[in-house]
């Protein structure tokens, strides 16, 4: 599958469903941080259990004590952990202004 193709990546115990643009979910066993080492730096982790592509999401926002990154198109929404907060938003905004200087991460 192309890096591309990838809106996000969460993990269940061994296995890890690949959220696809099209809409289809794989299921492989194979971790996170295999997933980190062979995507491009636009992937980030936005929790101990979530990849994300940064170009595949639209805002960040604060709810109810806890930060949510929401998806382009469906506007599906993924929890984000407090610690990795402030340098998603960074990034995020860095896409979005267009000024993202690779590596993101």
């Amino acid at each position: 599958v192309p890096a591309s193709d990838i809106r996000y990546i969460e993990v269940d115990h061994i296995y890890t469903t690949v959220h696809l643009r099209d809409g289809r979910s794989l299921v492989v066993r194979e971790g996170l941080r295999s997933w980190e080492r062979r995507l491009p730096a636009v992937f980030v982790r936005v929790h101990r259990g979530c990849i994300v592509n940064l170009l595949e999401a639209e805002s960040m926002e604060a709810r109810e004590h806890r930060w949510v990154l929401r998806l382009r198109g469906d506007g599906h929404e993924l929890p984000v952990s407090r610690r990795r907060a402030q340098s998603i938003k960074t990034d995020l905004q860095a896409i979005l202004d267009g000024t993202a200087s690779a590596p993101l991460r």
